[in-house]
This record gives C-alpha cells, sequence and structure tokens, in this order.
C-alpha cells in the first residue's frame, strides 16, 4: 500500500468533483495546512492541470493537442473564457453575479454592440475586491442594487 500525499489527495479530489471545474484554495484546507495546499496548487498549475485565475481561484484546464492550437492552455469545456471562470468563481465566493448592462441591452435586441463578456454584473452591495483574469485579460465589474 502506498503513502498518499496531499498532492495525490488533492489530485482526487479534482478528479472526483464533476459538477464543476472552478476551486477555491479552502476546498483543500481539510487534507493539509495552507502552504502545503498552496505548494500542491502551484504544482498542479506548473503541470498544466489548473490554472489560477485569481487570488485563491482555480479553474480545471485542458491541454490542445489539434493544430494550430497544439500546447495551448485552456480551462475546460463547459466554461467558456474569462467571463465563465470569472462567473462561476464569484458565485462560489457569495457574490450574485448578474448579466452587465451591455449583455442585457444586446440580448434584448435593443443594441446590435456585441459585449466583449470582460464586465460582469454584481447584484448586492458587496463590492468585489478581487483581480480577476489570466493572460492579460481580466473582467470588469458594474454594480446594481
Amino acid at each position: 500500500m502506498t503513502k498518499k500525499t496531499i498532492l495525490n489527495a488533492v489530485v482526487d479530489r479534482i478528479n472526483n468533483t464533476q459538477d464543476r471545474d472552478v476551486f477555491l484554495r479552502k476546498d483543500f484546507l481539510d487534507l493539509g495546512s495552507y502552504a502545503q495546499v498552496g505548494n500542491c496548487l502551484r504544482q498542479l498549475c506548473k503541470e498544466q492541470k489548473l490554472r489560477r485565475f485569481g487570488q485563491g481561484l482555480y479553474a480545471r484546464t485542458t491541454v490542445l493537442t489539434t493544430p494550430p492550437f497544439e500546447g495551448k492552455i485552456y480551462v475546460r469545456k463547459g466554461l467558456v473564457g474569462i467571463d465563465g471562470v470569472a462567473a462561476e468563481g464569484l458565485r462560489r465566493l457569495g457574490y450574485d453575479v448578474v448579466p452587465s448592462r451591455a449583455d442585457r441591452n444586446y440580448n434584448e435586441r435593443r443594441s446590435t454592440q456585441v459585449p466583449t463578456g470582460r464586465r460582469l454584473g454584481i447584484k448586492g452591495n458587496k463590492k468585489v475586491n478581487r483581480k480577476i483574469g489570466y493572460d492579460d485579460v481580466y473582467v470588469t465589474y458594474e454594480y446594481f442594487t
């Protein structure tokens, strides 16, 4: 019988979680200390199994093998681009994410301007104090009360 390391336990938890592709650092704190979990997550990012997109926010990744995108790292299926990853991460952190004003106008056919998807609406009085994004692409926030 092999000794189960914290890294193996983190990988097992990621592999056994099929209902989401975004993980918080606190999802793994029962497996080891803060520093140990941080080292495991950093190692998984280096191995391209996870991508860090904010403080304590990680997304499951897939590496493409077909040209011309060979070797590019993308977040897992279900989440399209940074807006999907950021929205799921913010929901996991307890924020109420809603479509931005530009998204609503476009969906209701009041505008033909296609939104970038990099602006997320946040409902409530809770302000987001996190920089969320990757590859020099970050989301911005629009607040609604």
